[in-house]
């Protein structure tokens, strides 16, 4: 695994062991969300293990009571990206641009 790989690994370990605290408000999923765009790019080409751990993430902030309408969006977006960046790299065709 590369050194990228265990960064990201690391991160979405830490925000899965810290989201019942972080997604206790709206600002924290805000927070979540944002890591969650930065790391994405980086699971799919570095660490496809992680893509159930970060739909885990994904699915835990949109049960949240506090979420937003605007965050529920981003949210969604951010599964539909998780869904096709995966597959993407699972039939070889590499990972799609958004």
């Amino acid at each position: 695994m590369s050194e990228l790989a265990t960064l990201a690994t690391l991160v979405v370990n830490m925000l899965t062991a810290l989201l019942p605290l972080m997604g206790s408000t709206s600002s924290g999923v805000e927070k979540v969300i944002e890591v969650l765009i930065q790391v994405l790019p980086i699971a799919v080409s570095e660490a496809e293990a992680l893509v159930t751990p970060i739909q885990n993430i994904i699915t835990a902030l949109q049960g949240n009571a506090t979420i937003t309408p605007a965050q529920m969006s981003a949210l969604q977006e951010l599964q539909a990206q998780t869904d096709a960046a995966f597959e993407a790299a699972a039939t070889g065709s590499g990972v799609p641009q958004s």
